[in-house]
């Protein structure tokens, strides 16, 4: 017999799952200390770079109605509030590219009503908003994120792409406006051609090169350079330092007006204000406030899967979380937030991608990983690691032997290959979210500064965001084993990988991917170039939820299609050679049957003589037994008192030995293991 339906009984258990945690989230974020500012600044960059964007994109969409001061207001009451009274304390809300796309559209249907006309757009939006609110409280109060067991792996990285893709189509786009004049400004003067292409290069330098400089400092902490701390420091702050830097040398600029050009965002004291707009609902004509209703039921669906989805990547299994979610709850809060913003003008925020599993990877504790030889699921990790502690004391180990065997369990678990690191635990805390809200509401007194920012380095920005997303993404890992040459796919058995690449055939995994390809390709057309009915663009994204429960099923394995679109992220580890070859053949990953061995070898021969010349030297392979023979010939000469000048390449005694140390021989020998 099933249970009884109460209304607001999922609000009622996540508060009552999450008021004991409370004190606990704060404890955390003060005893983390001063490390709690790197993740704080990381994210504060991910949301108030994207929200000075897409103000200036609102300003231009609403003809200077709504600003980038709208949206840090927004972003900035939101967050606080998100981390003061939220649920999920991980969870990053702001305004996010498919609201400022649906307020385009929006505003530019009121302008076209004489009975709305530009200034009753906001009292409009605000009944939009309110209907909005009304929609999602209802369905927070029905439970509707109960079925968020439905928003599988399929669905989620299928709109995480999507969000990445139109992240870098705004940094492209962006980038390509900046050999054009500005919006609605006429050329500089007196040399528009140079002046504009002197801007389009050098936001393609700064876009570049924070883009590659944030993306390069990301992974300091896997350098051989500079101490460990050093490492960690520019790991963690390498981003803010990033774009510092590149604001900086854009004035190294001079002579050429209007380059680089700048963000142009009106002074915050400056601005009209907005207070009043509730006030002017009342003139709204009733028609347009029950026509508001489907605006509202697109962004209810937009809200309800974006917000849920949004939660749910920052809860991911490999995250560890130890405290329970609050989905319920969170939606009934986004509903009050939606209204709030709608009465103050403002645009409306939620959940946003990539930034909310971005903040829970910059709070993680990250160690370096061991291969094991075995398969072993990553939300197991930290379950794993105590049960082997409290097995080994069980046993009589002393205390530190059960610790070590505690730590080696997770070490040697997670994603990745030897030497790479994996998250084993994330801080639950509400300090980094307030602090990151906080500076965004700091930046509304700092817009003289904001001005000094060249746009180039936004769009770069953009673009690392959007490919920052993209690691521990399957469905980014099957498009590029598909665009992997078929004789180089076994290689990819010979380091971690997912599971199911042995269990799945890749004709499946194939098909598979090429239907959520067709799948994003579809929403991406539309969302771009629908005209009128991009604005719909919710709908078929909701509607994956469907496909994916009744549809695919009919068309795949049930356990294939369980494989590819496991809730865990399951790993094997490394195969020998030998083994990827066999295993890839069964699975069908070659394109053509396993060469022979005479035939790989010549093959592999032909391929590594790309790599012989080293600038203008010719590179000659060392066995390893040879290196081993002049080790010990080293030893020995030191253990004599004399020079090891017999050291030569084989049975060419010292001649050879002595020539590459007296300089005399162009070549350089790499050790070559056989």
């Amino acid at each position: 017999m099933g249970r009884r339906f109460v209304p607001g009984s999922g609000i009622l258990g996540d508060l009552r799952g999450r008021l004991p945690c409370y004190a606990a989230d704060w404890r955390d974020g003060a005893a983390a200390g001063p490390a709690i500012l790197a993740p704080s600044t990381f994210i504060f960059l991910a949301s108030a770079l994207p929200a000075i964007a897409f103000g200036q994109q609102l300003a231009d969409d609403t003809g200077g109605t709504l600003t980038v001061v709208h949206v840090l207001v927004s972003t900035a009451i939101a967050g606080v509030a998100q981390a003061l009274v939220g649920g999920q304390p991980l969870l990053v809300i702001g305004v996010a590219e498919p609201i400022v796309l649906i307020y385009g559209f929006m505003y530019a249907f009121a302008a076209s009503q004489p009975s709305l006309g530009a200034p009753l757009f906001l009292p409009w939006a605000a009944w939009v908003c309110v209907w909005t609110a009304a929609l999602v409280v209802c369905l927070a109060a029905a439970n509707a994120c109960a079925l968020i067991s439905s928003f599988t792996r399929f669905s989620g990285e299928l709109f995480g792409m999507l969000i990445a893709v139109l992240f870098m189509q705004v940094g492209i786009k962006g980038i390509i406006s900046e050999f054009r004049p500005p919006h609605g400004a006429p050329p500089p003067a007196p040399a528009p051609a140079l002046a504009l292409t002197a801007n389009g290069l050098w936001a393609l330098l700064t876009a570049a090169g924070l883009l590659l400089t944030a993306s390069a400092t990301r992974g300091a902490r896997r350098w051989r350079f500079l101490r460990g701390w050093a490492r960690a420091a520019v790991a963690d702050y390498g981003c803010p330092l990033a774009f510092v830097a590149w604001t900086a040398l854009s004035f190294a600029v001079r002579g050429v007006p209007g380059a680089p050009r700048r963000v142009a965002t009106p002074n915050t004291w400056e601005m009209p204000g907005t207070w009043g707009v509730a006030a002017r609902m009342r003139d709204v004509p009733p028609p347009f406030v029950a026509a508001a209703l489907v605006p509202a039921a697109v962004i209810a669906v937009l809200f309800y899967f974006d917000h849920s989805v949004s939660s749910q990547m920052a809860q991911q299994p490999e995250f560890n979380l130890r405290r329970p979610s609050a989905y319920h709850y969170d939606l009934f809060l986004l509903g009050l937030l939606t209204l709030l913003c709608g009465l103050l003008g403002l645009p409306p925020v939620n959940g946003v991608l990539p930034q909310a599993p971005m903040h829970a990877r910059a709070l993680a504790t990250m160690q370096a990983q061991a291969n094991k030889a075995s398969v072993k699921k990553v939300a197991s990790r930290a379950a794993l690691a105590g049960a082997e502690a409290a097995d080994g004391a069980a046993k009589g180990a002393p205390a530190a032997a059960a610790a070590a065997a505690s730590e080696e369990a997770v070490l040697v678990d997670g994603r990745g290959e030897s030497g790479s690191v994996v998250p084993v635990m994330v801080n639950e805390q509400r300090v980094s979210g307030l602090l990151q809200s906080l500076l965004c509401g700091a930046c509304l007194g700092l817009t003289p500064a904001i001005k000094l920012v060249p746009t180039g380095v936004l769009w770069g920005y953009f673009a690392f965001m959007s490919i920052e997303s993209l690691p521990g993404s399957q469905f980014w890992e099957r498009l590029l084993l598909l665009c992997t040459d078929p004789k180089r796919r076994h290689t990819v058995l010979e380091r971690a990988h997912a599971v199911y690449l042995q269990t799945v055939p890749f004709g499946a995994v194939a098909a598979f991917t090429a239907l959520q390809f067709g799948l994003l390709a579809g929403v991406w057309a539309l969302t771009t170039y629908g005209g009128v009915a991009s604005f719909l663009f919710p709908l078929p994204i909701m509607a994956l939820v469907p496909i994916r429960q009744y549809l695919l099923p009919r068309v795949f394995d049930r356990a294939h299609l369980s494989a590819l679109d496991a809730a865990e992220y399951e790993e094997a580890p490394p195969l020998p050679h030998a083994a990827a070859l066999a295993d890839a053949a069964d699975a069908g990953l070659r394109g053509a049957p396993p060469p022979a061995p005479e035939d790989e070898a010549a093959e592999a021969a032909a391929e590594a003589l790309d790599g012989e010349w080293h600038g203008l030297q010719l590179v000659r392979h060392v066995s390893e037994g040879e290196v081993r023979r002049r080790q010990r010939l080293a030893r020995r000469a030191a253990m004599l008192g004399e020079a090891p000048g017999g050291g030569g390449g084989g049975g060419g005694g010292g001649g050879g030995g002595g020539g590459v140390a007296g300089g005399l021989s162009p070549t350089r020998r790499h050790s070559h293991e056989v």
